[in-house]
């Protein structure tokens, strides 16, 4: 009976915290691979037209 509480508490907790450390490892890796692109995106100025 307790291993099912466990078993359905840990169904519940382990999936947001792959996920979370998934979209961790992602930002880390955009970071590293691409420095200083975001900035440039969102500094530079909108064509004129």
């Amino acid at each position: 009976m307790v291993l099912w509480l466990w078993v359905g508490v840990a169904l519940l907790v382990i999936p947001p915290i792959v996920v979370g450390l998934g979209l961790a490892v992602t930002y880390l890796y955009a970071r590293w691979r691409y420095p200083g692109s975001p900035a440039r995106i969102f500094q530079g100025k909108p064509p004129a037209g």
